[in-house]
């Protein structure tokens, strides 16, 4: 950039009068840039505010990404911004924009509604330029939205860097002829060495027809007569949230039996956990009947981290603009946020008394403050924050006001809670093979492990984190008794599923004729580890 008030070479005349940069006052203004609503549901719209100067020489520019499968960059110039309600008529009002009532001749209040949303996260990028007299100065101003049930990084969770842990901890010791809930997506895993296994699967939305208007697939295992535990029979079956489970079962020493959640959610016999808590909107917490007004003269505004994404177990700046809370002020803050998500989440909470050290008093106005407030390091995949001020005069009930945005993680670790896919998702990589028999493997991460044989036997022997020996002790064991496996009329399978960190062994039995597959399907882009 180059000023025009800096001296001139000797004999050589200026270039016109001096170049003032950003200009001051209201005829600068840029500030205040927020989403409507936080957070969306997935394919809906938000309306983007902000407020700036009516100004010929400022410029602005509006960036974001609507995510998705189908992303695709956005970019808004003056022309649509300041488009008008009537584009023929030069005198009519802008269809985005309203006079601001306490400058109306300078400044404009925004109110632009984004495109369909699918990502995640979105972070928007609204950017101002002042030209003058050749020379070019520009303020960012960014803020972020969470979409409810969004594509996580264009659909696919190939570009995790980090590890996966949706598989949580499983699940035994199911009674007989009794229903049972699944409260989120998983996996059913049982085994049998002796007499017979059932188990019957209801959809969550059932139609017309079937037992008690209640269509089910029923499951049956029954085992070898000659299996005397070193063969069992075993499946793994897909069960969907909300569906409903009862099982036969046989002798305890005779089968296994385990539930692995996708998340965190044992399956249930208390039916009622069936209704799922609505999303609800967000909530005003100023009490109007008290007559406690905000002061117009104290906003709390401009609520935006330093970073839309940051490195896992990098840290990054919360800013904000707001009444100061020095000691005795009825303003004060309380700023809340995750670092992590899923079971071992914690929460971090600043008071107004560790908020009050990181402020910085405005020099254009002693009532107000900036305040720039470090993380702690974050994880997951992303990070929502909510700034909460309150305002209570002596005596009076309080008052406040709620902000809220969002950091997106990179690299960070997917501990899911509750995980739903309403677009494309990509979980399972490239399968792992070959594998070598009799090495001990260890997971790291969740993923499944699959299994075929012609001619012989395979065996796997899987290990829980923690556990001294493989569960079940005799392992997953299938044998085929022919060779003759073309067009697959005789070769046996399993898919095993297999949580991070447990460890994984195998062997086979067979003469030259045996044909065996064992592949490894991560939850994320890591091998198996010897």
């Amino acid at each position: 950039m180059t000023n025009s008030n800096e001296p001139h070479p000797a004999g050589q005349a200026p270039m016109g009068p001096p170049v003032q940069f950003w200009p001051t006052g209201d005829d600068g203004t840029f500030e205040n840039f927020y989403a409507d609503d936080t957070p969306i549901i997935r394919g809906e719209t938000t309306t983007l505010h902000w407020t700036c100067t009516n100004n010929p020489v400022v410029h602005y520019s509006l960036y974001y990404n609507t995510g998705g499968e189908d992303a695709r960059q956005v970019t808004v110039n003056d022309a649509d911004l300041f488009r008008r309600q009537d584009p023929d008529d030069p005198d009519s009002p802008l269809e985005y924009a309203q006079p601001n009532p306490g400058d109306p001749g300078k400044l404009l209040d925004f109110a632009y509604p984004t495109e369909p949303l699918d990502g995640i996260a979105v972070g928007y990028h609204l950017q101002a330029v002042c030209k003058q007299q050749g020379v070019e100065e520009t303020q960012d101003l960014t803020t972020a939205i969470f979409v409810h049930r969004g594509d996580l990084e264009a659909g696919s969770i190939n570009s995790l860097t980090g590890t996966t842990r949706i598989l949580t901890e499983t699940q035994e010791g199911f009674a007989n002829n009794t229903q049972y809930l699944a409260l989120t997506d998983g996996f059913l895993c049982g085994s049998v060495t002796d007499d017979r296994l059932w188990i019957q699967v209801s959809p969550a939305n059932p139609r017309a027809g079937g037992r008690a208007g209640m269509p089910s697939t029923w499951h049956l295992l029954v085992a070898d007569d000659d299996s005397r535990g070193a063969y069992n029979c075993n499946l793994t079956i897909p069960i969907g949230k909300h569906s409903t489970l009862a099982f036969g079962l046989p002798d305890p020493q005779a089968y296994s039996l385990t539930w692995h959640p996708v998340g965190i959610g044992n399956l249930t016999d208390n039916l009622v956990d069936s209704v799922e808590a609505p999303l609800r909107a967000p909530t005003t917490h100023a009490d109007e009947t008290a007559g406690v007004q905000w002061p117009q003269d104290r906003p709390v505004e401009d609520f935006y981290p330093a970073h839309l994404t940051v490195h896992a177990g990098d840290i990054t700046d919360l800013h904000w603009h707001g009444p100061e809370n020095s000691a005795g002020s009825p303003f004060g803050y309380t700023l809340t946020y995750n670092v992590s998500s899923g079971p071992d989440t914690r929460t971090v909470r600043l008071d107004n008394d560790q908020i009050r050290a990181y402020r910085t008093s405005d020099p254009g106005n002693e009532k107000l403050a900036y305040f720039t407030v470090p993380t702690e390091p974050l994880n997951g995949i992303g990070v929502g924050y909510h700034l909460r001020a309150t305002y209570q005069p002596d005596g009076d009930i309080s008052v406040s006001m709620d902000l809220t945005t969002a950091s997106v993680i990179l690299g960070g670790d997917l501990r899911v809670g509750h995980l739903r896919v309403t677009g494309s998702s990509r979980m399972l990589h490239t399968g792992q093979t070959p594998l070598e028999q009799g090495t001990e493997y260890t997971a790291p991460t969740d993923g499944f492990l699959f299994g075929s044989v012609a001619g012989g036997t395979l065996r796997v022997e899987i290990t829980p984190p923690g556990a001294s020996g493989p569960f079940p002790p005799e392992g997953f064991t299938i044998t085929s008794v022919s060779a003759e496996d073309l067009h697959g009329r005789d070769n046996q399978n399993f898919t095993l599923p297999v949580r991070k960190a447990s460890k994984v062994t195998f062997t086979t039995t067979g003469d030259a004729d045996l044909r065996y597959k064992l592949s490894w399907h991560p939850l994320g882009p890591e091998d198996l580890a010897q």
